[in-house]
């Protein structure tokens, strides 16, 4: 920034010009976005259905999404509950827009979804957190309920 953190008649002066071509800079860069924007990855849980009508083994399900502009390598990556029952992904890539449910019933592994392989509830009926976690133990997203 052209003026010093202590306001002063320079920047009084300045600071309309300084405004100006900060908004240049940004409309311009909106413009172009498309031409100078590398490829990138947010990964988000974006549905939880912890609660099902019925058996809940069969019905509890989680959804992640890929709300960026580049495949993401999920092997080796982690989904914990509060009891620390741990969910590691297999051989999986995410691909870009692309979303995949975590289901807590066994099931045959697919692009869309993939299976806990448990034979009792995960997700807590009266509340608690699903923590994903990347393959080197960083915290990727959480949604609590």
């Amino acid at each position: 920034m052209w003026c010093s953190q202590t306001f002063n008649k320079s920047c009084e002066y300045l600071h309309p010009l300084y405004k100006r071509l900060e908004l240049r800079y940004i409309i311009e860069r909106a413009v172009n976005y498309e031409k100078y924007s590398l490829p990138f990855v947010y990964i988000e849980i974006t549905d939880f259905e912890y609660d099902p009508p019925g058996d809940d083994v069969l019905g509890e399900y989680l959804v992640i999404e890929n709300q960026g502009t580049a495949n993401q390598n999920m092997t080796g990556w982690k989904l914990k509950n509060d009891e620390n029952e741990t969910f590691r992904f297999p051989a999986y890539i995410l691909k870009a827009g692309a979303s995949v449910t975590v289901w807590t019933k066994e099931g045959v592994n697919t692009e869309t979804d993939l299976y806990w392989g448990s034979e009792t509830p995960i997700w807590s009926n009266h509340g608690d957190c699903a923590t994903l976690l990347d393959g080197s133990h960083q915290l990727v997203d959480w949604e609590c309920y």
